[in-house]
């Protein structure tokens, strides 16, 4: 996980952060990739922060699982 301050004005502030993950996943009996788990995860999120409140946006994007079946 990356987590930078972007912006910081008095009492306001934002930070953004980007994590990422990979999965490689076999059935270990059969040596076949396993259906429906998404390979490739990425969140990007904006937090912001004014004394006590806050608020954050986040999105994430993930892969296709694309190996099952072969």
């Amino acid at each position: 996980m990356a987590r930078v301050r972007a912006r910081r004005h008095g009492a306001h502030k934002v930070d953004v952060s980007l994590v990422g993950d990979y999965t490689h996943a076999r059935n270990i009996d059969t040596g076949q990739p396993l259906p429906r788990i998404s390979p490739l995860r990425v969140t990007f999120a904006v937090d912001y922060g004014y004394g006590l409140f806050g608020a954050r946006g986040d999105g994430t994007r993930v892969g296709t699982a694309s190996r099952a079946g072969r």
